[in-house]
């Protein structure tokens, strides 16, 4: 687990400030807490997003290296899982982080606009956000592609069921006409 020191500095003769771990004020306002721990748990909330995004792209990346030799081992409730993960991830980043929506105060307070948007942007909170929505979309387009290709095989298999199936019946009709 890493952990990181963000500091509120309090400066009667500061101007305004935001460095990379701290942010300076010259005094304390009501709305400062309630928007450095928003932004602090969405930017929280989105490591843990992009961590697990990543261990399924690892995950697909061995599937994809199957692929390549001419394999497809996966299972429709593999495909399915694998989907609700990628679903869940897009799900969790704008419901549950609900990090397109801005805090009550910032649409009351110019100030506080200012102090949400510039922490925002330190967090990186949107470029991550766009860089989470690229891998899910990829992702969901590699997993779109996996059934495609399960269907088709099966399909495959299925023409060639019904082909043997044909084959068997001809083959029985000519016996019969044959031996009677």
């Amino acid at each position: 687990m890493i952990k990181e020191d963000f500091k509120l500095i309090v400066n009667p003769n500061a101007k305004f400030e935001v460095t990379y771990n701290s942010i300076i004020i010259n005094r304390i306002q009501d709305y400062h807490f309630n928007i450095i721990a928003t932004i602090l748990a969405k930017s929280v909330a989105l490591e843990k997003i992009e961590e697990d995004i990543d261990i399924l792209l690892d995950k697909i990346e061995d599937i994809v290296n199957f692929l390549e030799k001419g394999k497809l081992n996966i299972s429709d409730e593999n495909l399915a899982k694998m989907s609700s993960k990628i679903l869940r991830f897009k799900y969790n980043t704008i419901s549950y982080i609900m990090l397109l929506d801005k805090p009550q105060i910032v649409w009351e307070n110019e100030d506080a606009e200012k102090f949400f948007t510039e922490l925002s942007e330190l967090f990186e909170l949107n470029d991550r956000y766009e860089k989470i929505k690229h891998k899910t979309e990829l992702l969901l387009d590699i997993t779109e592609i996996f059934s495609s290709l399960t269907q088709s095989k099966r399909g495959a298999k299925l023409e060639w069921m019904v082909i043997i199936l044909f084959l068997i019946d001809i083959l029985l009709s000519v016996l019969e006409k044959l031996l009677f």
